[in-house]
């Protein structure tokens, strides 16, 4: 279990995070380029036909459901993420690329397809973004930073065929900053001076919702019943301070 906390922040600032964090923390050990921290990350979010996971009804609004690839490897991640109080709670099997039209009989997919079954959850949207990850380890633990942009996203997705990259671009002027540390009643150091060094502020940043925002099922989306704005709603900010 881990803490995760979002920062929704200007591309300009986006730059400067990272040139202080190639300086202050290690590369992430599956990263390539220049600076050997960067990959592609590709998801398929999966929903109901009545949007459950979008509109966050119940249990659908603490758990999401996804199949995530990185990069160009050939296999997959099949994917449960739950949160709550920012604390993320994450259960997910690999399967081969080639397997996923016939996840339903791996060994690995049976799980998987039982609560996918259950939930009436199919693939609803393909997001993929470039990703930067740095992560150092503290006197409070691994402390991991990951900076998301050039965000594309296509709603077009057949069950279960995995998609080709692209799609359209959103989010365009803005990135995700997100932080990761053991589970805690404060914040790590190290994170408290990113945070103050760079004055951020935390707050929602749901790709999935924001993508389908941006889509041309979005009126179709919001039709079904009243928007819960995520971005509106207020955070709790960790306590900042060395534990």
């Amino acid at each position: 279990m881990v803490h995760e906390t979002k920062f929704l922040i200007p591309l300009e600032k986006a730059n400067a995070v990272l040139e202080w964090a190639r300086l202050e923390m290690d590369a992430d050990s599956h990263g390539n380029g220049e600076h050997h921290d960067e990959y592609l990350v590709q998801s398929i979010y999966l929903d109901t036909p009545d949007w459950h996971v979008f509109r966050k009804i119940g249990s659908y609004g603490r758990a999401k459901y996804r199949i995530r690839r990185y990069s160009n490897e050939n296999w997959l991640f099949l994917e449960r993420k739950l949160k709550r109080g920012g604390i993320v709670r994450k259960r997910r099997t690999t399967i081969a690329l080639d397997e996923l039209p016939v996840f339903q009989n791996h060994v690995n997919g049976i799980w998987y397809d039982r609560r996918l079954t259950l939930r009436q959850l199919k693939p609803a949207c393909y997001i993929q973004y470039h990703r930067v990850a740095r992560q150092k380890m503290t006197c409070d633990g691994l402390l991991r930073l990951t900076m998301d942009r050039a965000l594309h996203f296509n709603t077009d997705v057949a069950p279960w065929f995995w998609p080709g990259q692209g799609g359209t671009q959103f989010l365009t002027d803005r990135a995700i900053l997100e932080l990761k540390y053991p589970q805690s009643l404060a914040l790590p150091a190290l994170a408290k001076r990113i945070v103050t060094e760079f004055n951020l502020n935390p707050g929602p940043a749901s790709k999935y919702r924001m993508a389908l925002r941006a889509s041309h099922l979005a009126q179709q989306v919001l039709a079904l019943d009243a928007e819960v704005d995520d971005d509106a709603n207020p955070v709790e900010t960790p306590a900042l301070r060395c534990a």
